[in-house]
Order: C-alpha cells, then structure tokens, then sequence
C-alpha cells in the first residue's frame, strides 16, 4: 500500500481515514460519500496548499477513465456541500478561477499505527480504571476477614465477567464482519423503477428519472457492474417483487424504494435486497424539499450513492 495512504488526515471538525477510506467528524461519526467524491477530497488534502489544476485532478481520480470536467466540478460542489461550506465562502476548498482548485485548511498528519497506539494506550487506561473501581467496590462491601476468606470466590466472579465480555464481544465482531462481507462481496446489481405509496399519486418521470440517476451514479464504481435503465424499465409495476425481477435479471442483489409527497417535501425508502435469499442488506429514509425534479434526483441519488459507498 502507498505509504500516503496509511495516513490519518485532520482538519477543521473532520479526520480523513486513508486505509479504511472513510471520511469522519470529530466525534466519530461517518460522513457517507461516493468513492470517487473521496478520492478527490484526498488528493486534494494530501496536496494541501498546492494549487492543482483540472487536468492534474481529473488524471489522479479518473485514471483510467475519459470524463468530462464537469464530473471534477460536481464532485467539488457535493464535498464543499458535505463540508459545510456555504455560498462565497472558502473555509476548505478555493477555486482558482481558470487554473483549478486549492485545499488551504491546515492540516495535521499521522499514522495507522500512531492511531493505534493510542487506541490502547486510552484503552489500557479504561482497563485499569475500571479495575480498580471494581476492587474498590468490593472493598466498600465487604470486611477485611470476609475478603480474605472469599478471595477465591471474587476471583472466580471476576474471571466470569471477564469471559462473558470476550464472548459477547466475540460475537459482535463476528456478526459485523460477517454482515460487511456479505455486502462487499456484491458485484452485481439493479436498480428498479422508483414506486409511489398511492398509486393515485404516480409520477413515472420521477420514477424512471431516479432510477436512471442513481445508475448513472452507481455505474461510475469499477468494483459493481450496474445494467442500464432499458433492462429494468418492465419492472415499473407497483406488485412488482424485487427478488424475483432479480431473479429475471440474473443479479446478486436489488436496489429499489418507494416515494412519498406531502406539500413540498419528498421523502425516498430504499433497500437493497439480496436475490438468492431476499434478505435485507440495507436501508435508508431521505427527505428533501421538492424544488424541481432535477434537483431532487440528484439530491436523493447522491445521498442513496454515498451511504451505499460505506457498504459496497
């Protein structure tokens, strides 16, 4: 692995993780985005203050791949989004007006392993702590002779909390990893028309149009293999049943959800199913404000990319 990129990079309220590629606050909380919307975001802070043009970015990002500028300048606008900046103003990223763009927040460096020595440094720390709470406790409860003679039983008690807490935690790591490679190992999908709640209240643009968009988005990932919007276009019906249109399609898994509007907001549901079992591999609730149905395409489907990029 490039040695850049086993660093951990911080700056303003965020930390990027170049190993596990992912992009967190502060307090630890992810920050979803598309993998190519990462890339950018960690060029541009591994080259922080250097003025990078266009054509540099877009040959570090897109390197094996012919895209149009437009693409880099999209990216640009979802990370200034995602990172709070607001209209004319340039806390993280600056544009050079015909030159390209320049990352001039400080940033601080570190390593993997600095991280995790620190991990356990804090962890041995929470370990002693909590052991001497505990003998302290028992102290409080019981006398100077009844501690003596039951020396062996507090042992042994101790000795059993210890060993739940390993099983337990045993356990939890398990299921994680077995739930993230069970989604990672996914190379095939589809994306099924969009349905409405209501049939009364059907919108077959916006249907078809956030389907389109999220393949549009989903196809940029060289890791999945995404079918275009004619192969799925059949599957609009509302009784439609994803695992088997999956079924049809020969794919590993679908992706469909259901639209809502109320007034001017819209209010998107979507999964992603697995087509051999029809398990359930993920969720997510999006609401935005209906402006237009461009806007909220993008919107939804940007958001529905990002959180999916955490998992695939």
């Amino acid at each position: 692995m490039n040695e850049a990129h086993t660093h951990i990079y911080e700056f303003g309220d965020f930390r990027i993780d170049a190993a596990k590629r992912l992009l967190l606050k502060r307090d630890g909380e992810r920050v979803p985005l598309t993998p190519k919307a990462f890339d950018t975001l960690l060029y541009l802070v591994e080259h922080s203050g250097t003025l990078l043009d266009k054509d540099e970015l877009l040959r570090a990002v897109w390197a094996d791949t012919i895209v149009e500028e437009n693409n880099l300048n999209q990216h640009i606008s979802t990370l200034r989004r995602v990172l709070g900046e607001k209209r004319d103003e340039h806390q993280y990223i600056v544009t050079v007006p015909g030159r390209g763009y320049r990352f001039i927040a400080d940033v601080s460096t570190r390593t993997n392993v600095d991280e995790q020595n620190k991990v356990e440094e804090d962890q041995h720390a929470l370990d002693v702590k909590h052991g001497e709470e505990l003998t302290a406790v028992a102290a409080s409860q019981l006398e100077p002779h009844a501690v003596k003679q039951n020396r062996h039983v507090w042992i042994g008690l101790l000795a059993g909390i210890v060993s739940v807490g390993l099983v337990v935690a045993a356990l939890y790591f398990w299921r994680a990893r077995s739930e993230t490679a069970s989604v990672s190992s996914i190379r095939t999908i589809d994306v099924l028309p969009f349905k409405p709640l209501v049939a009364e209240n059907r919108d077959e643009a916006l249907e078809m149009g956030m389907a389109d968009t999220l393949i549009a988005r989903l196809s940029n990932s060289r890791e999945i293999i995404v079918r275009p919007l004619s192969s799925v276009r059949r599957y609009g019906g509302l009784e439609q049943d994803a695992q088997a249109a999956g079924r049809e399609l020969g794919v590993e898994s679908v992706l469909d959800g259901s639209l809502q509007r109320w007034g001017d907001r819209i209010r998107i549901n979507a999964r992603l199913v697995s087509v051999p079992d029809g398990a359930s591999l993920w969720t997510g609730t999006f609401d935005e404000k209906f402006t237009d149905v461009f806007a909220v395409q993008d919107a939804i489907s940007e958001r529905v990319t990002g959180a999916l990029a955490l998992r695939l």
